[in-house]
């Protein structure tokens, strides 16, 4: 997919491959993954938070069995990794990531898109999604509403997020 995107006098032009998750894409993934919690998630949550929630020892992130068992897509340029997303049933949108660099750029509401034509071609008529206060925006865009606030706990911290429902 090429991708033109205009902000203020700036012109981003890259060519987007959105393709299916590999298990050779699992380390790149596990980097963006954890690079991107720390910068992009720091403006809503502690520094303890996001340690429990993306641990500096990159063994521990256990998704990879998850990742492979779900309808899992990538998207990448050039060979790399700009953000993955899931949906681990027909109904329910388990995650979206995009790389640091990458944010704004289109990466976030392509994977978005085809998550959610996934679910309705599953024939979902709703899609849940647990959504970080940083993604919360994001999802209220996109028509998401949010059913209630909870807590979530990762490692002895208590994280803030929303439960969020798409109806379709």
């Amino acid at each position: 997919m090429n991708l033109l995107l205009h902000n203020s006098n700036l012109i981003w032009r890259f060519k987007m491959n959105c393709r299916h998750y590999h298990s050779k894409d699992y380390a790149e993934i596990v980097d963006l993954f954890y690079t991107t919690v720390h910068t992009i998630n720091v403006a809503d949550y502690s520094r303890e938070e996001l340690e429990a929630w993306a641990p500096s020892d990159k063994s521990d992130f256990c998704m990879e069995k998850q990742l492979a068992e779900s309808y899992c897509l990538v998207v990448e340029e050039s060979g790399k990794i700009l953000g993955f997303a899931n949906a681990t049933s027909r109904d329910t949108f388990d995650c979206l990531y995009v790389d640091k660099d990458y944010q704004k750029r289109g990466v976030g509401h392509l994977l978005a898109d085809k998550i959610e034509q996934y679910c309705k071609e599953q024939g979902a008529e709703i899609i849940n999604v647990d959504v970080s206060l940083t993604a919360l925006s994001f999802f209220e865009q996109r028509g998401y509403v949010i059913l209630n606030q909870q807590v979530v706990v990762r490692r002895n911290q208590y994280l803030n997020n929303y439960k969020m429902q798409l109806k379709l």
